[in-house]
């Protein structure tokens, strides 16, 4: 005679029935694992996407880098522009911003000069440290910069002057090219420059 084991009031072997569908348990489980990580991947990385959109929230006062001017090239972070002095396509970090005749070139907003160097294809080339994770950098400026590593300027403070010193837009002439960073991240300068209204 067969005897069958009942370990609930319902009539149903718990352990067999684990027993049984263990594999499809084990799979279904896995599913549900591999699906929850991903949507969080998707969401997380949708987030930072949406943060570098725009340029945060920030206690700094912007001015803008030089009385008049062209953009001659805007900033092109994420897309390839044609260079006719290179003969090549490549993204473009910062706004290349061409003048008539030399100008006194600003600094956009407060800060404190972390480098000053001068090199042959760049020119003199001036970073600013503002605080917060941002920085401007300012390349073809002429020789002879007003400012030193270690300086503290002001927005609007005078740090030297244009010139067509920088070797790879040498097409543009006369110019000012500005690089601004967030935390590392090229953003295009624009997005925190006050409107140029003329």
């Amino acid at each position: 005679m067969k005897t069958i084991r009942r370990n609930n009031s319902n009539g149903i072997d718990q352990k067999g029935f684990f027993n049984r569908h263990m594999y499809m348990i084990v799979l279904v489980s896995t599913v549900v694992l591999l699906a929850l990580t991903i949507t969080l991947t998707i969401v997380l990385s949708s987030r930072g996407d949406e943060q570098t959109d725009a340029p945060p929230a920030s206690k700094h006062e912007f001015v803008l880098p030089l009385e008049s001017y062209v953009v001659a090239q805007q900033a092109s972070l994420d897309r390839l522009v044609y260079n006719p002095t290179l003969k090549e396509w490549r993204t473009v970090n910062g706004v290349i911003m061409s003048v008539e005749q030399d100008q006194d070139v600003k600094a956009v907003t407060d800060g404190t000069v972390v480098s000053v160097s001068d090199t042959l294809l760049q020119g003199t080339v001036i970073t600013i440290d503002h605080g917060d994770g941002l920085t401007s950098k300012y390349l073809s400026l002429a020789e002879s910069p007003a400012v030193k590593e270690g300086d503290v300027v002001k927005a609007g403070d005078i740090l030297g002057q244009t010139s067509n010193r920088l070797k790879q837009y040498e097409h543009f002439k006369n110019q000012l090219y500005l690089e601004m960073q967030q935390v590392g991240k090229f953003v295009d300068p624009m997005t925190f420059l006050p409107s140029n209204e003329q």
